[in-house]
């Protein structure tokens, strides 16, 4: 459900954001809430991975490099997956290399925002990957 559609939708909208950097996990969610949806972190792919086994989120904002287990082999882990292959994965990134942009495409990621990045355009893409989901 989009965020923002009636008071019933708001904060149904589960939301997974991993990366390692406290204080950028600590912006987007204190942002994301305020918005109205519900979320939950992990510092890296694997605990996102454990997290996905219990719980399946709407949406997975996730970093690239991280400690443990990277964005790009998470992505690959959660494609393959019957529980997860469905669901949309963003990526939040420093990394603009286009050949990296690419690879996240083929990757079957639902969009890429390089951070620094304006907030009301990362929920735009976050409503958009959704719409195109259900």
């Amino acid at each position: 459900m989009l965020f923002g559609s009636n008071k019933k939708d708001i904060g149904q909208t589960k939301v997974l954001l991993v990366d390692d950097d406290e204080d950028m996990v600590a912006i987007v969610t204190l942002v994301l809430k305020r918005k109205g949806f519900d979320v939950t972190t992990a510092p890296n792919g694997q605990e996102c991975l454990n997290q996905t086994s219990a719980s399946i989120p709407d949406i997975i904002l996730l970093d690239n490099q991280m400690p443990i287990m990277d964005g790009m082999t998470t992505i690959v882990k959660l494609k393959e997956s019957k529980h997860t292959k469905d669901i949309p994965v963003i990526m939040l990134t420093g990394n603009d290399d286009k050949s990296y942009i690419d690879k996240a495409q083929q990757c079957d990621c639902a969009d890429y925002v390089v951070k620094p990045f304006d907030y009301d355009l990362l929920v735009e893409k976050i409503n958009a990957a959704l719409t195109v989901r259900n």
